[in-house]
């Protein structure tokens, strides 16, 4: 049967009419550490040791670091793990990873590495290399993406140069993938382009019905006559 010893020394700071950090403490080694009440930064903070000052509320648990600014130094902002991350913005959240950036408001980094959200509510969910710096923009994955205001993106490419396309908003970018509308119902799915919310909701979709084999259209190079 195991048998776990576990000795905590909590540090208190001398009892004076202010209040003091909490640290608890394994073997003299600092394991985290409470920062006081507060109006401001690094008020009720929660972090482990090292780095530069942590925001109003937040919560740094991440233990190892090479710059001392990578900390959760937004206020009400989160790292809840990894190496050599920042979560700067306000409300931001980087949850794991290495490298990776959280400096929107609301913005997110769920992991992987050197990935940044720059944008206001804007969202990376893994990948290498990736930048959502447009507010309202996401991420899902892959590698070597920047999209622009209220975008969404996937990169497949191999190059470790990083594809910009951050100029154009309220895109779709798929780079470098095939899209396939798959189906495991038995039925086939449509792509529906609809027409100008102003005049109705009617569509126009292709579907593809049953086949023999595989077909591909290749559209033409130039513009036909009507």
């Amino acid at each position: 049967m195991k048998r776990w010893i576990v000795i905590l020394a909590v540090a208190i700071g001398a009892m004076t009419t202010a209040s003091a950090q909490v640290g608890l403490l394994l073997n003299s080694s600092e394991l985290i550490l409470f920062n006081v009440p507060g109006t401001s930064a690094p008020a009720w903070s929660i972090q482990r040791n090292g780095g530069n000052q942590r925001g109003l509320h937040a919560v740094d648990l991440q233990s190892y670091r090479d710059a001392t600014a990578q900390v959760a130094s937004g206020n009400w902002s989160v790292v809840s793990g990894g190496t050599d991350n920042t979560a700067s913005g306000t409300v931001s959240v980087v949850s794991g990873g290495t490298l990776n950036t959280a400096s929107g408001t609301a913005s997110v980094v769920s992991g992987g590495g050197s990935n940044t959200a720059s944008g206001t509510a804007s969202v990376v969910s893994g990948g290498e290399g990736n930048t959502a710096s447009g507010d309202y923009s996401a991420i899902a994955g892959g590698n070597y993406l920047r999209v622009g205001t209220r975008s969404f993106g996937f990169s497949g490419q191999t190059s470790t140069t990083q594809t910009n396309l951050s100029a154009s908003s309220n895109i779709a970018a798929f780079v470098d993938v095939d899209l396939w509308l798959y189906n495991v119902r038995n039925q086939a799915g449509q792509l529906r382009l609809y027409e100008p919310s102003s005049s109705g909701t009617n569509y126009t979709a292709f579907r593809a019905q049953a086949q023999s084999s595989d077909i591909v259209y290749t559209l033409p190079a130039t513009a036909g006559s009507p």
